[in-house]
């Protein structure tokens, strides 16, 4: 059941981890970063940012654990009736938010569906998405989303259970560096020696000393993006994305 839940939240790896005195540094010298960057959760895009932020103001005015919660009996219609309620009000925020894309993904949904729960499941990879960047940001951002993040698992654990009922699966493994890499056949990257400096912390310093670096550390990520996108755009927002998570 731990392993389950370690897996549902995105902190159960998929390959065996580091041991545990292992530090990022020593891993960049010569040890196994590859094993490293499939821990390591992929920076937010732009677009990301924003449904973050959607996502995390309809948990604000979620009452789901409060309702769900203060009740022993009948607890599959309760939470089936609140997962709904919570799935339309995200729904909503998204047209609020994201204007003709969040209408035409909604009119697609409801083009076959025969009712409002049939259109809801039509969109369930866009739910897996928006759970899988919460909890990637919470796991970036330790000290944020407090109590929005523990309605987020609470919900998660029971759309779980729910999966058949509901027909919607909304699990997706948190992203890393790793999987973004190998997803565009960049994984060659975690060897390439010019990581050292573009991936390595700055060290305290006068602020001279601190901006000289920084310029340097971002010329070296810009190359080493253009070098290895050949010209591709995607791939290369995929590295400057990557090398700085790994720092």
């Amino acid at each position: 059941l731990k392993l389950q839940f370690l897996y549902l939240i995105g902190r159960a790896p998929r390959r065996p981890p580091p041991s545990a005195s292992t530090e990022p540094q020593a891993a960049m010298g010569g040890g196994d970063l590859a094993s490293l960057a499939e821990a390591i959760p992929v920076r937010l895009t732009p677009e990301e940012r924003s449904l973050q932020r959607l996502l995390t103001s309809a948990l604000d005015v979620s009452e789901y654990t409060n309702k769900v919660d203060v009740h022993s009996y009948g607890r599959d219609r309760l939470i089936e009736h609140n997962l709904l309620d919570l799935y339309q009000i995200m729904l909503g925020l998204n047209i609020n938010a994201s204007k003709d894309k969040g209408k035409k993904m909604l009119l697609h949904a409801f083009k076959d569906a025969q009712t409002d729960r049939d259109a809801v499941a039509q969109c369930s990879g866009w739910f897996r998405t928006m759970f899988e960047i919460g909890r990637r940001y919470k796991r970036m951002n330790p000290d944020k989303m407090r109590s929005e993040y523990g309605k987020l698992i609470s919900l998660m654990q029971d759309a779980v259970q729910m999966e058949r009922r509901l027909g919607m699966d909304i699990y997706m493994p948190v992203k890393s560096v790793g999987d973004d890499l190998e997803e565009h056949g960049l994984e060659k990257i975690l060897a390439d020696p010019e990581l050292k400096v573009a991936a390595s912390p700055l060290a305290r310093m006068g602020a001279d000393e601190l901006a000289a670096a920084g310029r340097e550390k971002e010329a070296v990520i810009k190359s080493m993006s253009e070098r290895y996108a050949d010209g591709n755009a995607q791939a290369r927002d995929v590295v400057e994305l990557c090398i700085p998570a790994i720092s």
